[in-house]
């Protein structure tokens, strides 16, 4: 499936940048975490146009939220959006509570 490629995809990049020492390493690279497997979900939800296309991957969708344990859920839901910054990140969530409410 499309979809658990994309997510598969997503990797860290493990280079060592120079910066701010006092900061978590994940804190300074957070624009370069991946994204959590129901963002690209989400992502092929707002990229369809077509009504069926939109269909199958809320279904996909459901069913993966279903199949996870709750503390997942929760990490899942949390890496949406990374900071207050992350324009792609609220625009994940925009799609995720749209789908909730639909």
């Amino acid at each position: 499936e499309e979809v658990s490629q994309q997510a598969a995809s997503a990797t860290v990049d493990t280079k060592n940048h120079s910066g701010d020492r006092s900061m978590s390493k994940i804190l300074r690279r957070k624009d370069k975490l991946p994204r959590c497997k129901m963002a690209a979900y989400l992502e092929s939800m707002s990229i369809s146009s077509d009504d069926n296309a939109n269909d199958a991957s809320s279904n996909s969708l459901l069913e993966y939220m279903k199949s996870l344990p709750a503390p997942a859920t929760d990490v899942e839901l949390r890496s949406l959006c990374m900071f207050a910054e992350d324009d792609e990140g609220l625009q994940l969530l925009q799609v995720f509570l749209k789908w909730l409410t639909a």
